[in-house]
């Protein structure tokens, strides 16, 4: 009949076990492979930065302030605003309204079909001043507002983020600020040089950008940032191809190969030259018992363990993981393989120690070894690399 202890470590090493295989299988790695994607920091920066382009393209088609003239004029002192629909002075009027307004008094001014006063020939070419202005505004406001809708899908596309709307919203974030921004340009060229030409003939002053320009700016920074930023998804989080199995081709897994094995072999490196910067741990470590190594001897096997951050510390000799569990340093949970296992297991009793090690010298007591007296000396947590402790713990055996 099995031991109660024993059934609740063999059942706690079958969930460890369990945990580290899920774990593997839930790396990005597996998951990209898998076209399994989930939510990072970038993709939320992409879904603020496209809720905040939204926003701000919005005002900028409500808000008709494109230009904002300040100054009144002789005949007409109330401040008027341009936007992309509409003209807002005493009163708010679209740009087809003050066009054929405009036409219908300068008509007014003809006599006998000519128009040779100098405001009959003022108010015609405010006529088809104007008429140009309503067909920049309202190509340019049309783009805007089809550049608005695309982005409303992209922002939708980001959020439900999968591989295949990942790449919708690449595609689409590139065309949505290039033609905001090529029909931002055009209004504002145009627009500059029609009311250039309109203060050459009389006293007409160029208004200035207004707010709603401003906002549209804002926009197209967001929209160039989401453009970028959907690219970088793209390519962490590609469409898989079913016709491609050389997709995910070594090239990608050889390097990332690479630098786990170039991490294993210079992890053996720091650890060897810290014990040479810190020669009172060797010290300590011959109080307790284990003396160095001679050459020709037999080789200890060595040993990796996880610390608590989840970094693999070691190699260490059996004798000092010996030490160190014997102090009470290492949890019964802590996962460890040995330099001939592939997998990280619990620690569980220290019987692990005793068989690597064989038979024990005399005077040193191995942990679940059998009792052997000796006197292990005090070793503390802050000597094990990944394990700190607010004090020292003392152990002894006998």
């Amino acid at each position: 009949m099995e031991k109660p202890g024993l059934n609740a470590a063999k059942d706690y090493k079958d969930y460890q076990e369990e945990f580290l295989k899920r774990k593997k299988l839930n790396t990005f790695k597996e998951r990209r492979k898998e076209g399994r994607t989930m939510h990072t920091r970038l993709s939320v920066a992409l879904i603020i930065a496209g809720i905040l382009g939204l926003v701000l393209q919005g005002m900028s088609l409500a808000v008709p302030s494109w230009r904002s003239s300040y100054m009144g004029l002789i005949g007409y002192a109330t401040r008027r605003h341009w936007g992309l629909f509409t003209v807002w002075g005493s009163r708010s009027q679209m740009h087809h309204t003050v066009s054929s307004d405009t036409c219908a008094w300068s008509s007014q001014l003809i006599v006998l079909n000519s128009c040779l006063s100098p405001i009959c020939k003022w108010y015609l070419l405010k006529c088809q001043r104007y008429f140009d202005l309503m067909l920049f505004s309202y190509g340019t406001g049309v783009v805007i507002v089809l550049c608005w809708i695309i982005q409303v899908l992209c922002v939708v596309w980001s959020f439900i983020f999968s591989t295949r709307t990942i790449r919708f919203a690449a595609t689409w974030y590139p065309v949505i600020a290039l033609f905001s921004l090529a029909g931002t340009i055009f209004w504002v060229v145009m627009t500059e040089v029609m009311f250039q030409e309109l203060d050459e003939k009389s006293f007409y002053p160029v208004p200035p950008i207004g707010a709603s320009f401003i906002a549209s700016v804002g926009a197209i920074v967001c929209q160039i940032a989401n453009s970028i930023m959907a690219r970088q998804l793209k390519y962490m989080w590609p469409e898989i191809d079913p016709d491609d199995p050389h997709q995910f081709s070594s090239s990608e897994d050889d390097e990332d190969d690479s630098d786990e094995d170039s991490d294993e072999e210079t992890k053996p490196k720091k650890a060897k030259a810290k014990g040479a910067a810190h020669p009172p741990q060797v010290q300590q470590v011959q109080q307790v018992g284990f003396a160095p190594q001679q050459e020709g001897g037999p080789q200890e096997r060595q040993w990796f363990y996880q610390d608590q951050m989840g970094n693999v510390q070691g190699p260490f000799p059996t004798s000092q993981m010996q030490q160190w569990y014997a102090s009470g340093t290492f949890p019964a949970d802590m996962p460890l393989r040995a330099e001939t296992e592939a997998t990280f297991t619990p620690l569980g009793d220290g019987s692990r120690f005793a068989q690597a090690a064989g038979p024990a010298p005399a005077g040193l007591t191995v942990p679940g070894g059998g009792s052997r007296s000796s006197t292990i000396s005090t070793v503390s947590k802050a000597q094990m690399p990944g394990l700190s402790t607010g004090g020292d713990d003392t152990g002894s055996a006998s």
